[in-house]
């Protein structure tokens, strides 16, 4: 018999109660009758990215009515029997998301060796240092047009390598452009510079200054500024330097 029962609403939640035969309750005895508690397992819900709501049931000790001690036991063990096939099959969807994910990472960790250690074309290296716009020009569009080129100039750039985001910048700059060029060049384009900041080649600097040293834009571009800035000097340094 129901005791305090009301009308169901609309608004009530539902959720699944496995009814076990053979299991009576005697409630004249004044012993509560058997309650359902509901437990949300968000952790594991967090975990296996399952987006229905998961959940546990379990009886109070409390509620058991007239049940003998083994009969109570029997069910608690049945209970946790059944939750711990439950976890152990979330537990193996982890586990082989996980091994998927460590494969991917190896594979492309194996790729990146593979391509830095692929020997440089001798007649790649004999384009550098570019000596004016129009090499400049040739050498960016080819960036552009050849994958194999830009892959080539990526592992270069890679190679030159550098300590921090300054050095990396100073010592890849002036292995590409010669002190004549780079008196020539700016970030912006000022004075009739020719303008570098929407070239193919500086997108590859920048892009390995994020992956290498975790550079922001704004760090990127004012060193770069910062070396084109003094290129009409070093051009005067290396003038001298042959005149003697």
């Amino acid at each position: 018999m129901l005791s305090n029962a009301i009308e169901p609403s609309n608004n009530w939640s539902l959720y699944p109660v496995n009814l076990v035969d053979g299991l009576c309750f005697d409630s004249s005895d004044g012993d509560q009758p058997l309650m359902v508690i509901k437990k949300r397992n968000d952790e594991a819900k967090s975990l296996t990215g399952v987006q229905e709501e998961s959940c546990n049931y379990s009886f109070e000790p409390n509620s058991l009515g007239s049940m003998s001690s083994n009969a109570v036991q029997s069910k608690i063990l049945n209970i946790i029997y059944e939750q711990g096939i439950e976890t152990n099959a979330y537990l193996k969807r982890i586990d082989g998301r996980l091994d998927c994910l460590e494969t991917i990472i190896k594979n492309m960790s194996a790729g990146t060796q593979n391509n830095n250690n692929n020997p440089i074309d001798s007649e790649f290296l004999t384009m550098f240092p570019l000596k004016d716009i129009d090499s400049l020009k040739d050498f960016d569009t080819r960036i552009t047009n050849d994958s194999d080129f830009k892959l080539h100039v990526t592992n270069f750039i890679t190679r030159i390598g550098g300590i921090d985001i300054k050095n990396f910048i100073k010592r890849v700059l002036q292995r590409i452009f010669s002190n004549e060029l780079s008196s020539k060049c700016s970030w912006t384009g000022f004075r009739n510079n020719y303008r570098l900041e929407n070239i193919w080649f500086m997108s590859i600097m920048k892009d390995l200054s994020r992956e290498k040293f975790n550079s922001s834009d704004l760090d990127f571009e004012l060193h770069v500024k910062d070396w084109f800035r003094h290129g009409s000097q070093r051009l005067i340094r290396d003038q001298q330097t042959k005149n003697k």
